[in-house]
């Protein structure tokens, strides 16, 4: 098995007792009064004046009126009397009042929204952070297990039950507890929305007040790391208000849902204590997940049963690109290292035994000892549940390709239960990399058997030690320079200097233009015998508003080097996380295999018929317009520029290259077409209406011949291709890649062979269409599916193809994704280094 580590925050739960109990009388006299005492603390999302405070006994989530209460100051402060025992085992409840209660950070405005604060017993400080840790007690958790939980979510080494507003005056730590103060404003008005948002439905609905309260609290903790996200993305130009209205639109929680997931919370809250190896040993444990790539989706399932002979076995399955099946995954030629006191080892997460402990908890102890796991487990009744909404707690989490793949209707059987396993990793941090599968067999061979490596720009060979890293330059020259972070068009490139500094430039391909952006660190360490170079690079270089593909480890902002196998490999530090993950009984399987709904249809041609558009006839006339961005090194100095560009269809029976009979050998099928060919013209405007150049392309249903460039008038413009030989066609299926190969010659070429006077005699001379310089043009095509794309034109349901282009067996790849119905493309993205490094079309108007 493979627990997918991702931060899911889901639900155990052992309810918390109230405190109390029956008293006893005496024949001696009357009880004591039991000794009061005081409990002081603030209240912040900035600090909160005149909110209610209480110690909510019967955690209801209301300040009664028989519970100790008070009221907050003008610094956020609070005191409240009350017994020892209430004050160590009844949570805090903190009320912002609407029109009331008002925030340091925006002193004097009254809060327009009211919300609810919490944190667990004794603490002295109330915070949206505390809030979410008190959400995971009362789910049954630890304080310690809750604490390192959120902090995992938040990222941050320091203490989340801390004032981060006092923390923002420790010098050391100034710039994190501003961060963690964002995050808290964010979060707090999210909490805010949800609950202003959704109190009118549950009213009406008989939902109770701390079943709203605790499910908001849920879906807010689930969604925690993408607020963290959304304020980083914000950089300098934060505003709380304007993240909190993004960040609320993903809670997944709505008027719809909100009873399936209130179910779902509640049966968390009521789940109990069992041992793994129990479920294990009797029934064989059953974990789903799935991977997900642009938009291509990979199910995945595994199995950790027991032998006869008290071995484990432990088995993934990942599904077929037309998810028809699932296949036993035997490993495959890219894998993991960890360092070790064994060196680079291979790292193998494989259960191999599971320890039982006293206390019910269990270790599985995996083939790599470094990755094995502490895990607690619960059993939770998840009968007549929706199975999409348990299964969003699940690994599945992160993609939520089983949840869009299953019926919403489909729910659990009666007497069927999850187990919610609260994992938590052995070790505190290790480094690790992937040795990759990303190149050519021969490109691997080449580079020590593994993908990973580091390319210096400039240099001869890939780096093969730490000091091939160190720039001779200054800023003058890409050379040198390491590519860390994709942007459209070029990369963000590291300058690492021999003073321990590392400066950041953008580069664009297509014109050379660098410029600095920002500066960072690097500095060697030591880990079990083996030097690592450790760079740092801050938000605006790993955080970039256009970033692409990224070297860093956006959780701290760090990427490290070092020598293995005689190459230099990109590796990353791994942190120790805690997180919840449900599983099920191995019996189960059938439940999730036998129910899957297709999202696509499994052919491009039955995708394009099941469209809106089906029956729609081109006709002579009919037109696409687009609005386009690009950027091209011959137009505008490479600067994205806008342009409006058309597609009309001029018809059938045209003739290709029958104009040029000087030419001999011509391609068969210039023959097989004659006059029967669809010609098609493509002309580009200025966004000041202006005409700038057309195209005519020459195509069939069969195939693409090529395309002529022409000028305003009309005339030739020195540009266009004609295919030499044709790729052969296939069916194009669901996330299968399709390759094929062709070669084409420039239109210039053959016209200067046709027009040529070679030996100066005044004559054309033509020639034989074999002299032509063939271009290798090797191509994969992948039908990935239909989709809804937005377009100036509306919404349309489109089906979508990546196209991926090498040119003359060169490394660098072109790609082309197109959106097709049966009236045209509605959307291009091409995104191609070689000539075009960001063309992007999207349709204004289509034909009728």
């Amino acid at each position: 098995m493979k627990l997918k580590r991702t931060l899911l925050a889901t639900a155990i739960a052992l309810s918390l007792a109230a405190c109390g109990g029956d008293s006893s009388s005496s024949t001696s006299g009357s009880t004591p009064e039991p000794t009061q005492t005081n409990l002081s603390g603030k209240a912040a999302d900035g600090y909160l004046q005149n909110a209610n405070v209480c110690l909510d006994i019967n955690q209801n989530k209301a300040c009664d009126s028989d519970e100790p209460t008070a009221t907050t100051d003008e610094n956020g402060a609070f005191s409240i009397e009350a017994t020892q025992a209430h004050i160590d085992s009844a949570p805090l409840l903190v009320n912002v009042i609407p029109g009331t209660t008002t925030d340091s950070d925006q002193p004097g405005v009254a809060i327009d929204k009211g919300y609810t604060l919490s944190a667990p017993s004794a603490f002295n400080f109330v915070s949206p952070m505390t809030t979410l840790i008190q959400n995971e007690i009362e789910k049954g958790a630890t304080i310690e297990e809750s604490v390192a939980q959120i902090q995992t979510k938040l990222g941050t080494d320091l203490d989340v039950t801390a004032d981060y507003i006092a923390g923002k005056s420790d010098v050391t730590n100034q710039a994190e507890f501003e961060r963690l103060h964002k995050i808290a404003q964010v979060t707090a008005r999210v909490i805010a929305s949800k609950l202003d948002e959704l109190k009118d439905d549950a009213l009406n609905n008989g939902v109770s007040n701390v079943d709203l309260i605790n499910v908001i609290n849920e879906e807010v903790t689930k969604s925690l790391s993408d607020i963290v996200s959304d304020v980083t993305l914000a950089g300098n130009g934060f505003d709380p208000d304007t993240v909190a209205d993004s960040a609320k639109d993903k809670i997944d929680l709505s008027a719809s849902n909100m009873k399936d997931k209130i179910d779902t919370n509640n049966a968390d809250r009521h789940s109990a204590s069992t041992r793994l190896a129990t479920l294990i040993e009797s029934e064989g444990l059953l974990w789903i997940g799935s991977e997900q790539e642009d938009d291509q989706i990979q199910l995945q399932y595994g199995t950790l049963t027991s032998a006869n002979d008290g071995n484990l076995i432990d088995q993934e399955y990942a599904s077929t690109p037309d998810f028809g099946d699932f296949e036993l995954n035997e490993g495959g030629s890219h894998r993991q290292r960890i360092l070790n006191a064994q060196g680079w080892d291979i790292a193998d997460d494989t259960i191999i035994s599971i320890e039982s402990r006293e206390d019910g908890s269990a270790v599985l102890v995996t083939r790599t000892p470094e990755l094995s796991m502490n895990v607690k487990t619960s059993k939770v009744d998840v009968s007549d549940l929706r199975v999409t909404s348990i299964v969003s707690k699940t690994a599945d989490n992160t993609s939520g390709a089983w949840e869009s793949m299953l019926s919403p209707g489909l729910t659990f059987p009666t007497n069927t239960f999850a187990y919610k396993l609260k994992i938590s990793e052995i070790t505190d941090a290790y480094f690790s990399f992937n040795e990759g599968d990303w190149c050519t067999d021969e490109q691997k061979q080449a580079r020590g058997g593994m993908c990973n490596s580091v390319y210096v720009e400039g240099a001869p060979t890939l780096a093969q030690t730490l000091g091939d890293l160190i720039s001779p330059n200054s800023g003058t020259s890409v050379n040198g320079m390491v590519s860390m972070v994709g942007i459209p068009g070029g990369a963000i490139m590291a300058e690492l200097q021999k003073n321990g500094r590392v400066k950041y430039y953008e580069y664009l391909f297509s014109n050379g233009d660098i410029h600095h952006i920002a500066n960072g660190y690097w500095q060697d360490i030591d880990a079990f015998g083996k030097t690592l170079r450790k760079i740092e690079a801050p938000n605006a270089v790993v955080h970039h508003a256009n970033r692409g593909w990224n070297n860093f480890n956006t959780n701290d902002n760090s990427a490290y080097f070092s020598v293995v196998d005689d190459f230099v490999r990109l590796i990353w530090q791994e942190r120790s996380s805690t997180f919840d993950e449900y599983v099920f009984a191995s019996s189960l399987l059938p439940l999730f295999t036998d129910n899957i709904v297709l999202p696509s249809p499994t052919t491009f041609a039955q995708c394009m018929a099941s469209l809106p558009d089906a029956n729609h006839t081109q006709k002579v006339g009919d037109k696409i317009t687009y609005q386009v961005e690009k950027s091209v090194a011959w137009e505008n100095d490479s600067a994205l520029t806008d342009y409006i560009e058309t597609f009309e269809y001029m018809g059938n029976g045209f003739s290709w290259l029958s104009a040029y009979p000087n030419i001999s050998d011509l391609p068969a099928w210039v023959a097989a077409t004659d006059g029967a060919l669809n010609k098609t013209l493509f002309s580009a405007f200025s966004v000041d209406d202006e005409l700038l150049h057309m195209e005519e392309s020459f195509h069939d249903a069969a195939s693409y011949y090529g395309e002529v460039g022409l000028i305003a008038d009309g005339s030739y413009g020195g540009w266009g291709s004609v295919r030499a030989t044709l790729p052969e066609n296939a069916e194009k299926r669901l996330n299968t890649p399709i390759s094929s190969s062709f070669t084409k010659v420039k239109m210039d070429d053959l016209v200067y062979l046709s027009r040529g006077d070679r030996d100066g005699d005044g004559t054309t001379e033509g020639g034989s269409f074999n002299d032509l310089i063939l271009t290798q043009i090797d191509v994969t095509e992948t039908y990935e599916g239909k989709f809804d794309v937005v377009v100036p034109f509306g919404t349309i349901t489109a089906c979508k193809v990546t196209e991926k282009v090498r040119i003359n067996g060169s490394d660098i790849e072109d790609v082309d994704t197109r959106w097709y119905t049966n009236r045209g493309i509605v959307q291009q993205k091409i995104n191609a280094p070689s000539w075009a490094p960001q063309y992007h079309r999207y349709a204004v108007s289509l034909p009728e």
